[in-house]
C-alpha cells in the first residue's frame, strides 16, 4: 500500500498496558513504519521497549506529563516517509488485521478526508435519556457536536460513518494536516476534551470518519 503509517503513543507509568498494545501491533499483518513512544512516567521504560525487536520504536522522554505536549513532541519525531500519523492511548489493543483494514480505507479515501478513527468494539452505543435530549447534551447520533457545545459519544459502529469529531485514543490523520493543526497545550495534564477541540477544528474544513472494519478494544483505566 502507498500509505505509510507512524504511530504516536503517549504513556505514563503503565508498562503492562503498553506491553499488551505493542504485542497486538507486533502480530498485525501490516505493521507501522514507525512507533513513537512518548514517556512521561516516573521511571524510564527505554530498556523495556528494546524487547520489541520486530517493531521500529523511537523513544522520547518528556516531563512533566501532559497528553497534548506528548502528542506534539511525538509529531516532531515523525519520519519524512510517513504519510499518515496515528495516535493511540496505551490501553488500546488491536484486533486482527486492524491496521491493514485502516490502510485499505485510506487507499481509497478522498483527498478531503483528514482523519479516521478505529472502531472501538467494546464501547456500546448508549441511547440518550430524556434529560440528555432536553438539555442538548446527547442526540443519540454518534460523533456529533451539538449547539450546546457538548459532543455525543463515539461508540462501536456497525457501518462506516462520517462524524464531526474523533476520539484521541485510536485515530489516524493525514500527516499533511499537521502543517496547519497542532494539539492545543492549554489542555494540560490528562487534557480532558483535547481530542474534541482538535478534531472538531479539523472537521470544519475536512471529512472525518469512524470505520467499521478496523477494530480495537479500549481498556479504559481510571484517571490517575
Amino acid at each position: 500500500m502507498d500509505e505509510k503509517l507512524s504511530i504516536i503513543i503517549p504513556t505514563k507509568d503503565r508498562p503492562q498496558d503498553l506491553r499488551h498494545l505493542l504485542e497486538s501491533i507486533a502480530v498485525q499483518k501490516i505493521k507501522p513504519l514507525q512507533i513513537i513512544v512518548v514517556d512521561a512516567g516516573d521511571i524510564s521504560i527505554k530498556d523495556f521497549l528494546r524487547k520489541f525487536t520486530e517493531l521500529n520504536i523511537d523513544y522520547i522522554r518528556l516531563l512533566p506529563a501532559s497528553l497534548t505536549a506528548q502528542r506534539n513532541a511525538g509529531l516532531r519525531k515523525v519520519i519524512n516517509e510517513a504519510t499518515l500519523v496515528g495516535f493511540l492511548d496505551d490501553d488500546i489493543i488491536f484486533e486482527n488485521n486492524s491496521i491493514e483494514n485502516m490502510l485499505e480505507f485510506w487507499r481509497d479515501a478522498s483527498q478531503d478526508t483528514a482523519g479516521i478513527s478505529f472502531n472501538l468494539i467494546n464501547l456500546p452505543f448508549e441511547r440518550p435519556n430524556f434529560f440528555e435530549k432536553a438539555f442538548l447534551v446527547n442526540t443519540g447520533k454518534t460523533g456529533v457536536v451539538l449547539r450546546s457545545g457538548f459532543q455525543s459519544k463515539t461508540a462501536y459502529v456497525k457501518e462506516t460513518i462520517p462524524v464531526q469529531w474523533l476520539p484521541g485514543c485510536a485515530t489516524v490523520y493525514r500527516k499533511i494536516i499537521f502543517d496547519k493543526f497542532l494539539f492545543d497545550e492549554w489542555f494540560y495534564g490528562y487534557a480532558h476534551c483535547e481530542d474534541l477541540d482538535f478534531s472538531y477544528r479539523i472537521s470544519k474544513e475536512y471529512k472525518l470518519f469512524i470505520i467499521k472494519d478496523a477494530k480495537t478494544i479500549h481498556n479504559t483505566k481510571p484517571i490517575e
